[in-house]
């Protein structure tokens, strides 16, 4: 990982000093105080009302703009709606996989090229914005998302709970749930699958049949 690690200092070094993640110090010091007093524990996965906006077709694709409120508490008031995408199909797969969202990933155009392909297997895919990012950014924002240490903090509990609470209400809804992405969003994903296939047992996911070989 050397000369990846290598790549990323040399990128951060060329982005503008206003632009750069944490520039403004370590923040909310309360905030960073309830992070490392919560970051071990495993609280329980909290409801959610869906909220889902009229649906956008084209052919067999079906795209759905989705919403509901944010289970971490300590957010800013204005980034406390989660927004997400649904890609599906008529008629509805049982397969459904939230794909998280990478380090600076504000929209949801990288992650639809992943949706669409998931399609033609039978699987959907909800596309959740990390706290403080795109649609969820802060009034006053100016240069990064996440100026301090403490919106690091916040960025990460949220995206994981939000994660899990999305989790439980299609699993409750009778989907197949997984979980999956890269980056940070492959980090979220992580903790979201351990935490809720601890908390309630999701069932093992099936995987798409594969042709029989050729004889």
């Amino acid at each position: 990982m050397q000369w990846l690690d290598r790549a990323a200092e040399l990128a951060t070094a060329r982005t503008p000093p206003a632009k750069r993640p944490f520039n403004l110090g370590w923040g909310d010091e309360e905030v960073i105080a309830h992070y490392l007093a919560n970051a071990v524990t495993v609280p329980a996965v909290r409801s959610i009302d869906l909220s889902i906006r009229p649906v956008r077709r084209g052919g067999e694709v079906v795209i759905r703009d989705v919403s509901f409120t944010s289970p971490h508490d300590l957010l800013p008031e204005e980034t406390r709606v989660v927004r997400a995408r649904w890609v599906t199909t008529h008629p509805e797969p049982d397969r459904v996989v939230i794909l998280h969202a990478p380090w600076n990933d504000e929209t949801y155009s990288t992650r639809m090229r992943f949706a669409r392909d998931l399609l033609p297997r039978g699987i959907a895919s909800i596309l959740p914005q990390n706290p403080l990012y795109g649609d969820r950014s802060r009034r006053e924002r100016s240069g990064s998302p996440v100026p301090f240490v403490s919106d690091f903090c916040l960025l990460g509990r949220g995206a994981v709970l939000e994660g899990r609470a999305l989790a439980r209400h299609l699993h409750e809804a009778g989907h197949h749930v997984g979980v999956s992405r890269f980056s940070m969003g492959g980090n979220i994903a992580g903790f979201v699958g351990h935490s809720s296939t601890s908390r309630w047992r999701l069932p093992p996911w099936p995987l798409p049949s594969r042709p029989a070989p050729r004889s």
